[in-house]
């Protein structure tokens, strides 16, 4: 007889720090302005542990303070409907924590206005070596603007972000053998902004004056999603030269690269400091933008969808059984019922 014995080894977990995060922004584009304020996650996979009971105001040049409610816990946001905010002027953003730290963010002037001048999608294909060493055919779908870069004393200075929402309707079950009674629901799945490595930079020092074309904003592959409408969001910001550096910065930490023999990347710190220990780590940036958004249609007339197989096909002899989301949509993360009225 085989016989054992186990040992207990006591594993000592590594002191990972968590720091706090600030970060919103205020624009004249929009009628509210949001923060959100959480303490950092040492592992990237966990929630945020949001900060409520914080007390938020931007102050203006003139001194007013405008204080943010808070929306939800560590969410907090302002409605400037009865304080129109002009290009030019300056803000800084003050945060009181329940605890008593105080926090403020560096001065931030509102710039100029740079409108999406055209936005359009591209079928790109490209060929990728698999693990067997076999050349695989890929398609994805890119987005692009055209840009008009102004004269002018101040630097253009752009970041792009794009989401997309796409339409998802559920299986239209044949009558008999199924179930006559069905009526099939449309969900609209809302997909995130893009990440920090995805996020595209343009400093208008790099062109000159003038039109600047097909600048690429995103990419997405080309698959079952879009046998239904999409609508791609491509979002102009343009910014001051400080959050563009910041945002230059989040870019390259994010992006992969480097070899495991590379000293870890040290936070990327932004505008925002403890004006009473500033040797205190606090990460985020608060941003004045000027934003413009321009809607990218992609309609499956528009795509070679022939060799993508639809998501929602019956299993073989059993025209009845299909994914569970195709007989109910509201089990595919991030879905809402409620159309998102700039859809045709």
């Amino acid at each position: 007889m085989l016989t054992g014995c186990i040992e207990a080894i006591e594993l000592e977990e590594p002191e990972l720090d968590s720091e706090l995060v600030i970060t919103g922004y205020i624009s004249p584009g929009v009628a509210t302005h949001q923060v959100e304020i959480f303490v950092s996650s040492p592992f990237g996979d966990l929630i945020p542990d949001y900060v409520n009971g914080a007390s938020v105001a931007v102050v203006d040049e003139q001194g007013n303070s405008y204080p943010f409610e808070e929306k939800e816990a560590g969410v907090y946001t302002w409605n400037s409907e009865n304080r129109p905010i002009q290009v030019g002027e300056s803000f800084f953003l003050t945060v009181a924590l329940a605890d008593g730290r105080t926090y403020q963010s560096g001065v931030e002037r509102i710039p100029q206005p740079i409108p999406i001048e055209r936005s359009y999608f591209e079928v790109s294909t490209y060929v990728f070596t698999n693990e067997f060493g076999n050349p695989v055919q890929t398609k994805f779908v890119d987005g692009f603007v055209d840009v008009e870069i102004p004269s002018s004393e101040e630097s253009a200075l752009l970041r792009f972000e794009t989401d997309r929402v796409y339409v998802f309707r559920e299986v239209d079950w044949p009558k008999p053998p199924c179930d006559p009674r069905r009526f099939p629901s449309t969900c609209y799945i809302l997909e995130g902004k893009s990440q920090p490595e995805e996020v595209v930079l343009l400093d208008g020092d790099d062109f000159q004056v003038g039109p600047v074309e097909r600048i690429w904003v995103g990419r997405k592959r080309l698959d079952s999603t879009f046998n239904q409408l999409s609508v791609f969001s491509v979002i102009q910001k343009s910014t001051s030269r400080s959050s563009f550096s910041y945002w230059q910065d989040i870019s390259k930490v994010s992006s992969p690269g480097g070899s495991i023999f590379d000293v870890p990347p040290s936070p990327v710190r932004g505008n925002i400091f403890n004006p009473d220990d500033l040797g205190e780590i606090v990460l985020g940036n608060f941003e004045a933008v000027n934003a413009d958004t321009a809607r990218v249609l992609v309609f499956p007339t528009d795509l070679d969808l022939n060799f993508v197989p639809p998501y929602c096909q019956p299993v073989r002899f059993r025209p009845c059984v299909y994914y569970a989301p195709c007989l109910a949509c509201w089990l595919i993360p991030n879905y809402t019922m409620e159309r998102p009225d700039y859809l045709p």
